[in-house]
């Protein structure tokens, strides 16, 4: 037994196996239980920059800790709520080593779906797009929207657009604010500028398609804008008359991000930009070819959603109250973009 020892403790020892030893394929699959949620990570569930800024200054509130003063609060990731889900992601592993640092970044944004929700602006949008910078841009696969009903201001006989707003938070005085013009690419004839409510489109969705063009070795991207509940841009088949300004969304800005889908981001990687949402189900069906006539594909695999749970359709459901999940993408355009007319109700 001694001898056996003896010849045992002479053998070579193996040597210490360090995790870049692994293969490429078992460290993938560390990273993926590591770094990717089966839900959505919420890139931003906070409000605009300058209206958190406000927000706290009325309220008396301090600076965010870290920072000395209001003006180096500017960027996104200062101010959200991760989702629950993310808390769970070891984002470390991000901030090893040159070869580590890469794989990870690789599955943290390649392999998770990234939301933005809340009251976002495309600012937030584009400053969270530039702070990961190129190459994790070139990684991102799926990005996801809550889209809200477009904010509405008045427009006069000139096209000058306005709205009116509060002097203070405690004031009872009203003033009228100049906001941005139209959309240069949204054409509207001198003679046809009529006065009403119209959209007010933040400009800066095209930086964000401008940021996706500009990835290193980039991937396909499904862009996805989430609607709310019985809206699709284009239509107002399911307006309230009392209420009109609930569901008014008009194509303008759909046909914009298209513009700048196709103007960005065409030959450098293929972005595409799916609208989604609920609708009755009658509603959809019935309204199908007004749907598709002011520029939108309905896609196959709609599914029909029934206490609480999304089902196939099947013969037997009542579709005259059932909701029906949809997706449609943007046609080609064609010609230039002529801006919608303004609405019949006010927003004052």
């Amino acid at each position: 037994m001694q001898e056996c020892d003896n010849a045992l403790s002479t053998l070579p020892r193996p040597g210490r196996i360090s995790f870049l030893d692994l293969s490429r394929e078992i460290r993938d699959i560390i990273y993926g239980f590591a770094l990717t949620s089966p839900l959505p990570i919420s890139a931003w569930t906070g409000e605009p920059l300058e209206l958190c800024r406000n927000n706290l200054r009325d309220c008396h509130a301090k600076p965010p800790r870290k920072l000395k003063n209001w003006t180096t609060w500017t960027t996104a990731g200062h101010y959200h709520e991760p989702s629950r889900d993310s808390r769970r992601i070891t984002h470390s592993l991000i901030r090893c080593n040159t070869v580590v640092s890469r794989e990870a970044a690789f599955t943290y944004y390649g392999k998770n779906t990234f939301r933005f929700w809340g009251l976002y602006s495309w600012e937030d949008v584009s400053i969270w797009l530039q702070d990961i910078g190129s190459v994790n841009r070139g990684y991102l696969t799926n990005l996801e929207f809550m889209l809200g009903i477009p904010k509405f201001v008045e427009q006069d006989e000139n096209g000058t657009r306005s709205r009116t707003v509060r002097m203070s938070p405690t004031s009872q005085r009203w003033r009228r604010e100049t906001v941005r013009e139209r959309h240069p690419l949204l054409y509207q004839a001198p003679e046809t500028i009529s006065r009403g409510t119209v959209e007010d489109i933040d400009h800066e969705v095209e930086t964000v398609f401008q940021f996706l063009g500009r990835a290193r070795n980039a991937t396909n991207l499904i862009f996805k804008m989430i609607l709310e509940e019985n809206t699709i841009p284009g239509t107002h088949f399911y307006s309230d008359p009392n209420t009109p300004e609930v569901s008014w969304f008009t194509m303008d800005l759909p046909n914009l991000v298209e513009v700048f889908r196709v103007k960005h981001t065409q030959g450098l990687r293929r972005v595409d930009v799916l609208w989604t949402g609920i609708k009755l189900c009658s509603a959809l069906k019935a309204h199908k070819d007004e749907i598709e006539k002011v520029g939108w594909e309905i896609l196959e695999g709609l599914e029909l959603v029934r206490d609480g749970k999304i089902k196939q359709m099947e013969s037997g459901y009542d579709e005259s109250i059932s909701l029906t999940n949809f997706t449609l993408r943007q046609k080609e355009i064609v010609g230039k973009l002529v801006a919608s007319e303004p609405a019949s109700f006010t927003c004052d």
